[in-house]
């Protein structure tokens, strides 16, 4: 096996994630912004962490590290003993299709859809193996229904007359975390 490669069966006792002297800079050498600068850690196998800090402390460049969004200066970050930095971008895509499920900032929900809609888009995006086509709609209701919002199933399409019918700015969060988590991924990342 090769360095940055993922064996068939990763020792237990390694960290899922292993953050190895990661710095990520922006700008050119006259007006070079250095937002974190030789970061390392291991986040353990099902484990819970979170990361605190004030505006402009590097949180979000941090989270882009890790889930291969952006590229590091210098240092490494392994999820699983695979190298994000070693993959093309085309793989990233789709190693974060399967590992990884996002809740940005904003949200990203398509406002077009509706909730039940929003989060089977999740499971179609990530072409989802562990649940066969047939059985999203039932698995999108029920991860609604986790986080208390089945009553907006049918609710976030944005038309001409009716903004009221759609989930006011604190109900939002609720079809955006379930379609991060309804492919049940090994990371789940958000605010």
């Amino acid at each position: 096996m090769h360095h940055g490669e993922v064996g068939l069966n990763p020792p237990q006792d390694k960290p899922l994630i292993d953050v190895e002297h990661l710095t990520r800079a922006f700008g050119n050498r006259e007006q070079r912004v250095t937002v974190l600068d030789d970061v390392s850690f291991g986040v353990p196998r099902g484990s819970l962490f979170g990361i605190a800090g004030p505006s402009g402390s590097g949180k979000s460049t941090l989270l882009n590290l890790l889930t291969g969004l952006d590229r590091p200066t210098s240092g490494r970050v392994l999820f699983d003993g695979l190298e994000l930095r070693a993959r093309s971008e085309n793989q990233l895509a789709r190693w974060r299709g399967h590992h990884v499920g996002i809740v940005f900032q904003f949200f990203q929900l398509i406002p077009t859809l509706t909730a039940l809609e929003n989060v089977m888009l999740a499971l179609q995006l990530g072409a989802s193996k562990a649940f066969r086509r047939a059985s999203w709609r039932e698995r999108a209701v029920a991860c609604l229904e986790e986080v208390g919002a089945a009553n907006l199933a049918d609710r976030l399409r944005r038309t001409a007359t009716a903004d009221r019918d759609r989930p006011g700015a604190g109900q939002r969060p609720a079809p955006a975390r379930r379609r991060r988590a309804d492919r049940q991924p090994r990371l789940a990342l958000g605010p």
